[in-house]
């Protein structure tokens, strides 16, 4: 059954929802079936209701904060903050609170309310928190400060041999670009020295040439790959991320 003829079918009779968990699953599957097709406006109607009149406590803000991530994914950034706000409990576990957290960082982020992005997560060591902040950093053209995130997010990850993934391949390039940005060229041969075997197998090998052998950042090559990676959307990787969960 489709996710339109499953919503149907649940508005139909809506009535007849199960009370507790049973009824809670089934609006909850039929809420990510409907987030993944785009049809964000249902899911968020659904997980509202649930929000408004069947939950409480932790599965309240479990919930929400799903709602959250609706809102977030369709750039909705004030419905974003106020569910997270509206839906605060103090018993609610650490790894819902860093979920919490990331989802108010990012809804800041799309704002462009980079002070507060970076209040949220001051002090916060966690991956997602380096990504973040790399990325106020990258829009704020703090090349250093780009490249000292995005170095702590990636970590060690240049030692294993398993292929790098899209956003792991656009943060590399987007260290290079700033490196390349600021004249840097010892650590230009370092990031070419530890990243070269895993980009050099990847669709990103020529672009990642260009950046790390002698780059002219006037050229129009340059440029291209640096535009490219100014326009990546990071909020489509956080999301998917956030779905594995």
């Amino acid at each position: 059954m489709s996710p339109v003829k499953a919503l149907a079918l649940y508005n139909e009779f809506s009535e007849l929802t199960p009370d507790g968990e049973i009824g809670d699953e089934i609006i909850n599957k039929l809420s990510d079936r409907l987030v993944s097709v785009d049809l964000l406006d249902q899911a968020a109607q659904l997980l509202n209701y649930q929000v408004s009149f069947r939950l409480k406590g932790i599965e309240k803000g479990r919930v929400a904060s799903r709602l959250a991530a609706v809102y977030l994914f369709d750039r909705q950034t004030e419905k974003c903050i106020k569910v997270l706000n509206d839906s605060k409990f103090n018993l609610l576990p650490e790894d819902l609170k860093l979920e919490r957290l990331f989802l108010r960082a990012r809804a800041h982020l799309l704002e462009e309310d980079y002070e507060k992005v970076l209040e949220l997560l001051k002090n916060n060591n966690q991956k997602e928190s380096f990504i973040i902040r790399a990325e106020v950093y990258w829009k704020n053209k703090n090349w250093v400060k780009t490249v000292s995130e995005l170095d702590k997010a990636l970590n060690l990850r240049w030692q294993s041999s398993e292929p790098l993934s899209v956003e792991e391949r656009n943060q590399v390039i987007q260290m290079t670009v700033s490196l390349a940005l600021l004249d840097d060229w010892d650590n230009l041969i370092l990031i070419r020295e530890r990243w070269l075997n895993l980009m050099r197998s990847s669709e990103d090998a020529e672009p990642f040439d260009i950046l790390t052998l002698n780059p002219d950042t006037e050229s129009m090559d340059f440029r291209k790959v640096a535009g490219r990676i100014a326009q990546i959307d990071t909020l489509n990787e956080f999301m998917k991320r956030y779905n594995k969960n």
